[in-house]
């Protein structure tokens, strides 16, 4: 997910990178300066997608309430509870 306020969008340098094992890191870090890597692969929560989503908010300081009401939008039920729950991890 690129996040930016300012031209040029895509740059050459990431500030967080939200990685699920060893290999996506080294392979962006062969094309991208890394600032901070966090590796979710160590995470125990059943959606990862979700938690980093979660994880990304906070950096950014959105309100979690601003993800539950997206995630309210594609899912229901006993899904969205448990998709909730990881983004609040």
């Amino acid at each position: 997910m690129y996040v930016s306020d300012e031209l040029p969008f895509i740059t050459q340098t990431i500030d967080y990178f939200f990685a699920f094992d060893e290999y996506s890191v080294t392979k962006n870090q062969e094309m991208y300066v890394l600032k901070q890597v966090y590796n979710i692969k160590d995470q125990t929560t059943k959606y990862k997608n979700t938690f980093c989503f979660g994880a990304a908010l906070k950096l950014l300081n959105i309100p979690l309430d601003e993800g539950k009401a997206f995630l309210a939008q594609l899912y229901q039920g006993d899904i969205l509870q448990m998709n909730n729950e990881c983004l609040e991890q």
